[in-house]
């Protein structure tokens, strides 16, 4: 899922092979699996937790602190698990 932290846009996604919960900065507002190739609509992907440009050559990467993916994996684990206060 693309959500925002700290006014900038972050993909935060759980790679299918390990299992891995990831999060980056980004500038796509779009994306989608294809097999186990992550595509962002800006022409980026992610295979497990690098990221590729649209070229195909590794993207360098600003990330935010890791324990953030935490909340997001606990949503996902358990079903109903909200991270969002109202």
């Amino acid at each position: 899922l693309i959500d925002e932290l700290d006014g900038r846009r972050a993909l935060v996604y759980l790679d299918p092979a390990p299992g891995t919960p990831t999060c980056a900065f980004t500038d796509a507002t779009a994306c989608n699996w294809q097999d186990h190739t992550l595509v962002l609509d800006t022409g980026a992907y992610a295979r497990g937790a690098v990221l590729y440009g649209a070229q195909g050559a590794v993207q360098s990467t600003e990330r935010p602190m890791q324990s953030i993916t935490c909340w997001y994996v606990y949503a996902f684990t358990f079903p109903g698990g909200e991270i969002y206060a109202e």
